[in-house]
C-alpha cells in the first residue's frame, strides 16, 4: 500500500501545482474584469505561473499588459517571463528581455542570467550561452554550479566537449583566485 502511495505522490503534486497555476492566471484575469489595477506582484504571479513551453505567449502578452499599465516592472517580472521562455526554447526573445531589463533602468541578477543561459541551451544555442558567462564575470556576479552546467550541456549539446572544458576550467581557475584573495584556500 505504502508503494501505491509513493508512486502516486509525484503526479498528485503536478496536479495540484498545475491548478495552482491556473488559478493564478484565472485571479489576475478576474481583478481585470472587476476594474481592480493589479500590482507588479499579481503580474509577476501570473506570469510565474505560465513556465509551460505552451504558455509562454500568454506570459510575454502578461508582461506587455504589466508594462503598458504604467506600472514599474521589477526584476522578478522579467525573470519570470525569461523562464518561461527557456520552457519554449524561445532563446532570442529570452535575451532580448535580458536587454530590456537594462533598458528600464533595472539590474539583471544571476536569475536573469541563469534564465537566459538556460533559454540558449534548450535551443542549442551555445554562443550566446557563452556570451552571458562572460558577461555574468564581467558584472562581477557569482557564477554558480547551474551557469557552470549550462555552458557544459550547451557546448555538449552541439559536440563542443573541449571547449566546455576550457571554459569551465577558466571559471574555476578564476574561482579559485578569488578565493586565494580573500583568503578562503
Amino acid at each position: 500500500m505504502q508503494d501505491n502511495a509513493n508512486l502516486l505522490r509525484p503526479l498528485l503534486l503536478r496536479l495540484v501545482d498545475s491548478l495552482l497555476r491556473q488559478r493564478a492566471l484565472q485571479l489576475l484575469h478576474q481583478m481585470l474584469q472587476l476594474s481592480y489595477r493589479p500590482c507588479v506582484i499579481s503580474y509577476s504571479s501570473a506570469i510565474s505561473s505560465c513556465t509551460d513551453s505552451v504558455q509562454w505567449s500568454q506570459a510575454l502578452h502578461l508582461l506587455q499588459q504589466a508594462a503598458s499599465s504604467s506600472l514599474r516592472l521589477d526584476v522578478f517580472t522579467y525573470n519570470a517571463t525569461i523562464t518561461a521562455c527557456e520552457k519554449a526554447s524561445l532563446w532570442s526573445q529570452a535575451l532580448l528581455l535580458l536587454t530590456e531589463i537594462e533598458v528600464t533602468r533595472l539590474e539583471a541578477d544571476s536569475i536573469s542570467f541563469t534564465a537566459a543561459m538556460a533559454s540558449c541551451k534548450a535551443a542549442g544555442r551555445w554562443q550566446p550561452t557563452l556570451l552571458l558567462l562572460a558577461e555574468v564575470r564581467k558584472r562581477g556576479l557569482k557564477v554558480d554550479v547551474t551557469m557552470q552546467g549550462l555552458v557544459l550541456s550547451a557546448c555538449e549539446k552541439v559536440h563542443k566537449h573541449l571547449l566546455a572544458r576550457q571554459v569551465l576550467a577558466l571559471v574555476e581557475n578564476t574561482m579559485l583566485r578569488s578565493l586565494k584573495r580573500h583568503g578562503r584556500s
